[in-house]
């Protein structure tokens, strides 16, 4: 089963739902089906969680960690599976052909550093 933790809260895959369950107790918060398998560990950063599912196509789910309510999803041209990876504010994932790179929603620096270089010649503080 493949899970992922954040706080008080586990998201856990399970055949075509994703669940998220009290830590504490185990206890179902919501669930949500996907119509595909989930065969990779989900992403929670911030107040979002981030799932793959396959079907005939991979769809990428993006959900409310607090209450499973679906913001957005992205459903390839092909099928594959993939494991969102979370690494600063970014959310990256790759299949097959394509590789993504996605914002994650979550507060960052003022600032954003740059080797060797003023943070301001970044023109973003993304």
């Amino acid at each position: 089963m493949p899970l992922a933790v954040k706080g008080a809260r586990i998201f856990a895959g399970h055949g075509q739902t994703l669940r998220c369950l009290n830590a504490d107790d185990g206890t179902e918060i919501w669930s949500k089906d996907t119509g595909g398998h989930l065969y990779a560990a989900p992403a929670a950063v911030g107040d979002r969680v981030y799932a793959g599912s396959l079907n005939s196509k991979l769809t990428m789910y993006c959900l409310n960690a607090v209450d499973g309510k679906e913001l957005w999803t992205h459903c390839t041209l092909e099928g594959g599976y993939a494991e969102p990876i979370v690494a600063g504010r970014r959310l990256f994932i790759g299949y097959h052909t394509k590789f993504y790179c996605l914002k994650t929603g979550a507060n960052g620096p003022a600032s954003w550093p740059m080797s060797g270089g003023n943070p301001s010649h970044s023109g973003c503080n993304d």
